[in-house]
Parts: C-alpha cells; structure tokens; sequence
C-alpha cells in the first residue's frame, strides 16, 4: 500500500515510499512518474475519474493497471478524498486531495478464476438431465432450482425459490430426514413430489450435504427412472411402520381397529403394554441404551405372539397388540409368555420389563375403544404394582454395582448413615429430614454409575476434562432420584452435595444457605471419611489432619454452624 497527497492544483506533491518499494523508481515527480506507469488502456479513464472528482471536490475510486518493477502490470485499487473531508469537512475549501492505492492483483486473479469455475459449474448444474433442488438446512427452503427441476415440479426458478421444500414434499418427516442427511452427509430418499397441476410423483432422491463458506446446503437430484410399485410400497411401509423397532405404528393401529370392528373376527383380544422404568434407564445410561431396551421388548413381543396377531409401537414406550379370535384366557397365556421372555433378558443392571393388560371383545354391541381403555386400565394397574419392587430391585442392583467400581463399599454407606443422622440430631432436623438425610448417605454418589470406569478407578490425578465428566455424577444421580418417587424427595440434595458454603461448588455454584441442610450434612461427612478410608487416589490421613482440614475449610467449602455441631459430635465420639 502507498499514501499520496496533492496540493490545491490537484498535482501530487508526495508519494510514500511504497511508491519505490512497488515500482523499483527514485521519486522524482510523483505526479508524471506515476502517470507514466499506468497501463495505456486505462490511463484515460483514470485521468478523467481522478480530475472530475478534484474538479467538484468529491471523494473517488477507480481500479487500473500499473507497471510494477518486474515489469508486469498489476492492478491496483486507488480511493481518494478532499482534505477537508479529513481535517475540517465545514470548510468549503480545497487545500488538496490525500489518498491511498492498494495493490488488488490477486483478488482480480481470485474472483476471475471463481467467475469462470462458477460459469461451469452454473452450465453443469442447468444441463443436467436430473432434476435438482438445493436446500438451506437452517429454514428448509429451495434457494436453487435447475432447469430440469423447474419443468419436473412446473414452477418457475422465482417461484420454486419462495418455496420449502416441505411444500413439495408429503407422506414423510422430511425436516428429521434432513437432519440425518447432515449427520451421515448422503442418504437415498424414496419421495412423493407434488407438482403444480397437483399431481404427484414418486422418485428416488439422491441426497448429499455441501458446504458452501460456513453455510449447509442439501443438494436432492431426482431420479424418476425406478419401479414406481417399489417406490409406493416404501414409502406405504414408512408410513405404517416404527422406524426404530419395526413394528406396525399408531396409525395402523388404529386403522386396524376400525377393519376389525365386525362379528368375525370374535373374540378378539387387546394387549396393552407399557415398558417398564424406561425414564430411569434413560437418565441412567443414556437414550442410545433406553433404545436398545425398546428393540428388545419389541423382538420379544413378535417372538411370543402368533401369526396374525398384530403388533404395534403406540408411543414411546407403549405397544398395543391385537389378537383376532382369540379368547381372554389365551391373551393371558401370550401375557405370561411375555413376561417369562423378558425375565430370560434380564441383565446385571438391565431388567427388561413390560407392564401389560389385556380386555377382550366378545358382542359386536362392544365399543372397541372401550375395550382398549378397559386393557390400558388393567396395565396402569399392574404397572402401579409392578413398578416399585422393579425400581427397589434395579436402585439395590445400582448400588451393589457403585460398591464394585468404586470405594462405595457397605461399610462407607453404614459409616455416612450413622455419623449424618447424629449430626442431623444435634442440629435440630425434624425426623422427615432424619429420613431424607440417611436416605441421601446411602444414595448421594449414586450417579457416578454413569461415570466411566477408567475415571473412577484411575489412581493419578484426574486431568481437566477427566475432572469434569466425573462432576457430571451429580447431575446423573439427580435424574435418577427424580425418575423414582421413592427417591425424588432426595433429587436436589443429591443434586446438591457438591456445592460449597462459599459458592465456589458445583454443578449450579450455590452459596450458602441456597443449598439443601441434607446436601450441607452430607458434604462434612463425606470429606471426613474420604480423608480417613484408603482410596484409589490416596491414602488415609489420621482423623486430627482430617478434622484440622475441616477446620480449615469452615465458612469456605463448609457450612460454619455444621462444621461446629461436627466437632461437637466427634469430641463425643472420641
């Protein structure tokens, strides 16, 4: 880049010293010398741009070439303005013009190469005899349309263009199928098009995710050239069928109810089912298991049912199974099935569980929706039975599992639960906290269940991002204890115990008395008997350093009022 500056005249009377630096010329007149190295094709127009806007005393820029001291000509880009402008624009006077000149060469080299490589790309995309859209992912709509798109669908390019792509699209979810196109970058589509004279078409769509500067576009080709029965049973399929487990759908269910709702196919049986502790597996171990729960209940129920019964996923996790001609006591018998497979696939931590009710139609006078809800009353009401023996049965499976990965041994659980309740006393709670606070020394690390093992078991000191997957267990334990009504009157406390006086815990920086009494309880403790028991990670200290460190952390990490009430109690212990 050079700076120049003119006087009254207009003549350049300076020149930086990029002046040389581009040209390889002492400086002798600026104002000849540059002139001299413009390239003949523009010095006209430059000279008359560059006069005009001294003439008027307005601000300028042009675009010209210049010899350079390799003696190829470069392109440069020129701007200047009045000196008033810069200094004192309410003075009408013009003591002159400064400016700059930057050298543009790669940038005009750039945007040719671009122009031409868009110019193929542009005559690639109009001649191509498929069909093809281009889609914005953040708001689904056509910003691009070739010609063979335009006479495929009938619209105009400005038309398509007002579009999304959800207008021309039906019989699918095709804002979830975009969003598995930017997760697996290509996917193939079988796709009903509507097209304006309201005809529909169905094609093969070839999708595939481009990247244009920080923007996701999709690009669709269509390919009508298929087996269009092919095309239709697919996309029937997709349309009466769970994509996760396979099975038939709410939709078919329902259909399937008002096909059958005649004499013939008396008796006829409905099974409702509804999987049991799903959330709490959710929460647990994450959907990606809670999915592999359903798949399984789901291949369960297609193994213990017979030809032409019917199947379906109602819900997230509900089904709903329709047994033509089948009598009440054999429904029973399917039920019975059921369960006993699914007590087969029971794993360490993992009880595959499946509350089920079953109501049989005997007249055609019977409402068939009045038969179902009869089932669906029957299994809330196995569930209601079912469900707390399976969470006290899968909460004991989690805890003798936290004693085997990690230092929560029985013994650790007795030692929190007995010293938690005399602290509890001397500080005044009221026996309903009594319950909660013995609760919650048993149970509050509950959620480092979902820790991985090489971080509960590593001996060195964690490293930062080790550090913050295992804060993560207070928030796993929470979701836990919420999922269970005998444990969600401990959720936050749970969620709690890691929170210091001062605020500087976490997970939600708490101060004070901002945090749960059982959690502050429970934080003393806890370090006590950390410091005093062997742990992976160190060794125990005697129980004066112990004490002496908790000494030290009152009114920083520890509630000042507990800590003294703890000293207390350990006076009387000793």
């Amino acid at each position: 880049m050079l700076i120049w500056k003119t006087g009254t005249d207009g003549a350049r009377n300076f020149v930086s010293s990029g002046f040389f630096n581009f040209t390889g010329n002492d400086i002798n007149n600026p104002n000849e010398d540059w002139a001299s190295l413009i390239h003949p094709d523009d010095l006209n127009k430059y000279v008359k741009i560059y006069y005009e806007a001294i003439e008027l005393g307005k601000p300028f820029k042009t675009r010209y070439r210049v010899r350079s001291k390799e003696g190829k000509y470069r392109w440069i880009l020129e701007a200047g303005v009045p000196v008033n402008y810069v200094f004192d624009s309410s003075n009408p006077a013009n003591p002159g013009y400064v400016g700059i000149c930057i050298d543009i060469t790669m940038y005009i080299r750039f945007r040719k190469i671009l122009r031409e490589r868009l110019h193929i790309y542009r005559n690639v995309f109009e001649i191509n005899n498929f069909a093809i859209l281009i889609i914005d992912t953040e708001n689904l709509s056509i910003i691009d349309a070739n010609l063979a798109a335009r006479k495929f669908y009938g619209f105009s390019r400005k038309q398509l263009k007002k579009m999304k792509i959800v207008d021309i699209i039906t019989g699918i979810d095709i804002s979830r199928e975009i969003e598995k196109i930017i997760e697996e970058k290509q996917r193939l589509l079988f796709l009903a098009h509507t097209l304006k004279n309201g005809e529909k078409k169905y094609v093969k769509v070839q999708c595939s995710l481009i990247h244009v500067m920080s923007e996701k576009l999709i690009c669709m080709m269509m390919d009508e050239n298929i087996d269009k029965t092919q095309i239709i049973e697919q996309l029937e399929y997709k349309d009466y069928h769970d994509e996760l487990t396979g099975l038939f759908n709410r939709k078919y269910f329902d259909e399937e109810l008002k096909r059958l709702n005649n004499e013939f196919q008396l008796p006829l049986s409905i099974i409702i089912g509804d999987v049991n502790s799903l959330k709490l597996i959710n929460d647990t171990f994450g959907y990606d298991k809670g999915n592999d729960v359903l798949k399984t209940i789901a291949k369960i129920l297609r193994n213990s049912c017979r030809k032409g019964d019917i199947i379906c996923r109602t819900g997230g996790d509900e089904f709903a199974l329709i047994l033509p001609k089948t009598r009440e006591k054999d429904a029973a018998k399917i039920c019975n099935r059921i369960k006993e497979k699914c007590k087969s696939k029971d794993e360490k931590l993992i009880q595959y569980s499946i509350a089920l009710g079953t109501a049989t139609r005997t007249k055609k006078s019977e409402d068939m929706i009045t038969v179902c809800k009869r089932a669906e009353d029957r299994m809330y009401k196995n569930k209601l039975s079912e469900g707390t023996s399976l969470r006290s049965s899968f909460i004991n499976s989690l805890k003798k599992t936290l004693e085997e990965r990690t230092w929560e041994t029985e013994a650790h659980a007795d030692r929190m639960k007995n010293r938690a309740l005399k602290l509890g006393k001397l500080l005044g709670l009221s026996n309903e906290e009594l319950d909660e606070l013995a609760l919650l020394a048993s149970l509050h690390d509950i959620g480092k269940i979902g820790i991985p093992d090489s971080i509960l078991s590593k001996k060195g000191i964690l490293t930062n991002e080790e550090r913050e997957i295992m804060k993560k267990h207070c928030e796993i334990g929470y979701r836990i204890a919420a999922a269970c009504p005998e444990l969600s009157s401990i959720a936050n406390a749970i969620l709690c115990h890691h929170e210091h006086w001062d605020g500087n815990g976490y997970p939600q920086g708490l101060k004070g008395k901002e945090i749960p009494i059982t959690s502050r309880i429970i934080s003393v403790i806890d370090a006590y008997d950390a410091m005093t028991n062997d742990r992976v990670y160190h060794a125990a200290i005697t129980k004066e350093k112990a004490i002496a460190e908790i000494v030290n952390f009152s009114g920083k990490q520890f509630d000042p009022k507990i800590v003294n009430a703890f000293l207390k109690m350990m006076k009387e212990e000793s």
